[in-house]
């Protein structure tokens, strides 16, 4: 009773890979690997693409997913360039109302969408291995490299060793 109103129910059954929940709206990963939504759809938010997808990421009103060749797609609204992914592979993929990150095949972090005056100033040169956005703490993103250090990060501003974003920790 949780989806009353809105343009499509969740699907039942089994087999579903992964889940992500929007503002008003959610998608799951099936047994085929496709990618099944539901809730409202005003921007067309829940009209994903076929697969095969390994990762899905839902905004305010948009989503992105991650495709086995680690290609990224992108749709629904797009009034801060949510829906304008990046070319190339990725590795992860990470979601925040209408702020995404991505780590690139090289190990490359990079955010698009919503940031405000401009995306995390990365450190360059380290192999990162996963990324989180949050846009209610602090508008900021957290990586790990692949020598497992965990860096965090505020929306334009560049990491300082040693004084990361506690309050990150509750992602």
């Amino acid at each position: 009773s949780c989806w009353v109103g809105y343009s499509t129910a969740p699907p039942s059954g089994s087999g579903y890979k992964d889940i992500s929940g929007g503002n008003d709206h959610a998608c799951a990963i099936d047994a085929n690997d496709d990618i099944i939504c539901w809730g409202r759809n005003t921007y067309g938010q829940a009209n994903p693409q076929t697969g095969p997808f390994v990762d899905v990421q839902t905004g305010i009103s948009s989503t992105c997913a991650r495709r086995l060749s680690g290609e990224l797609h992108c749709w629904g609204r797009n009034n801060d360039g949510q829906t304008n992914a990046p070319a190339g592979a990725f590795l992860a993929l990470s979601a925040s109302n209408d702020q995404y990150g991505a780590v690139g095949d090289v190990g490359e972090p990079v955010c698009w969408g919503r940031w405000y005056p401009g995306g995390p100033q990365f450190v360059v040169g380290e192999n990162v291995v996963d990324i989180v956005v949050s846009s209610n703490v602090g508008k900021g993103a957290c990586t790990l490299t692949d020598q497992n250090v965990l860096r965090c990060y505020q929306q334009s501003l560049r990491f300082t060793d040693n004084v990361a974003m506690t309050s990150m920790a509750g992602l």
